[in-house]
């Protein structure tokens, strides 16, 4: 077993929740994090509607590699739950923006284009910030059941606008 010298944070005044160097379980987090936006990315070119689909997958598999990494019993269905609960009150806005993204991709051309380049920040972005309140959560001594989406939907929303500038940045990188 890997001892780690993290600090537990507070959930709603976390900024940064490793900073430490040698910080084995944070940095593994982290990359689960960085690996599952770069795959989010990749769901601008899945066809409409199975976008989402493709999105909800990686977000749950995020979710539970880091319940692993911070060996916290994951079910599935608890997973589920916890993911559709948060983005459901507090993701509203990213569900209609996806979907209407991924409609967008059934108009030949132009359509498919944009609609493909759109929905693939969003998806990034959710699942970067997504990724983000869990290694909040989990740093603080949190489990899957005690997750409060209330006290995290601050973190979520300034999250979610640093993981839309890396997918951005990811896009232009990769043109």
């Amino acid at each position: 077993m890997v001892t780690d010298n993290c600090a537990a944070a507070k959930e709603v005044e976390v900024k940064e929740v490793c900073e430490e160097k040698n910080c084995c379980r944070c940095h593994k987090a982290e990359d689960i994090v960085r690996k599952h936006m770069l795959v989010a990315l990749g769901t601008g070119i899945v066809p409409p509607i199975a976008d989402i689909a493709a999105l909800s997958a990686v977000q749950i598999r995020m979710l539970y590699l880091l319940a692993e990494n911070y060996q916290i019993k994951f079910k599935n269905e608890i997973g589920v739950s916890v993911i559709g609960t948060f983005i459901g009150s507090y993701g509203m806005a990213n569900i209609a923006t996806s979907t209407v993204y991924s409609l967008m991709k059934m108009i030949p051309g132009i359509g498919t284009i944009a609609g493909g380049a759109s929905m693939a920040v969003v998806a990034s972005a959710s699942t970067y910030a997504l990724g983000k309140v869990f290694i909040s959560h989990f740093e603080a001594g949190g489990t899957l059941l005690d997750f409060s989406p209330e006290k995290m939907r601050e973190y979520y929303y300034e999250q979610y606008k640093m993981g839309e500038s890396m997918a951005k940045e990811s896009q232009k990188a990769g043109k």
